[in-house]
């Protein structure tokens, strides 16, 4: 699918972690932000990365194609970030946008490249989907929001909930993913 620009979702404090998720890095040393967005460079995608305005080193460890978005508002919860990131968005040419967490720093492109595939037959419009990924049934990410969707959805993202409600209120669709991978996301360190 073209048009569809990512959005790496990873200004959040990170209180249940211990830190800011933005900085975090794998038991390897290998920092999240950078194996997020070079996954989705692997597979031809351009992405934006939402950071907190009082951690801009955290944009030294994007790969070279991504680029940064400073959020003040990263206090607020992930509906003000994922607000912040489609406003951006809205002045591009993008027509889909793809919502990754960087708190998933082992998404394999399989599970990009699946919620991407235009399974709707010629007739398909990346500015009307509405997709995403499910592991044995359970809602995850990525998701895949068309941008007939952008202007409805950043009216009603509030506090700490994202874009679940809105998909649930309008029935998007949910592409099963769990032969790819296990869907999870890190919120503690481990050992603790």
């Amino acid at each position: 699918m073209t048009d569809v620009t990512a959005l790496v979702l990873a200004a959040g404090a990170g209180r249940r972690y211990g830190g800011p998720k933005a900085l975090a890095r794998s038991v390897d040393g290998g920092p999240w932000l950078t194996a997020v967005t070079v996954t989705l460079a692997s597979i031809g995608l351009e992405s934006v990365a939402v950071l907190p305005h009082t951690h801009t080193e955290a944009a030294d460890l994007l790969h070279p194609g991504a680029q940064p978005l400073f959020v003040d508002t990263f206090d607020e919860g992930i509906g003000a970030s994922l607000r912040a990131a489609l406003a951006c968005l809205s002045s591009s040419d993008a027509q889909a946008a793809l919502i990754v967490l960087v708190d998933q720093p082992t998404l394999p492109g399989a599970v990009i490249a699946r919620l991407l595939s235009p399974s709707d037959g010629p007739g398909f419009r990346p500015q009307t989907v509405l997709r995403r990924a499910v592991f044995d049934g359970r809602p995850g990410h990525p998701v895949l929001i068309g941008r007939e969707h952008w202007g409805e959805l950043i009216d009603s993202l509030q506090g700490d909930e994202g874009a679940g409600p809105y998909f649930r209120e309008h029935d998007g669709d949910r592409i099963e993913c769990s032969d790819l991978w296990d869907g999870t996301d890190i919120d503690e360190r481990a050992g603790g």
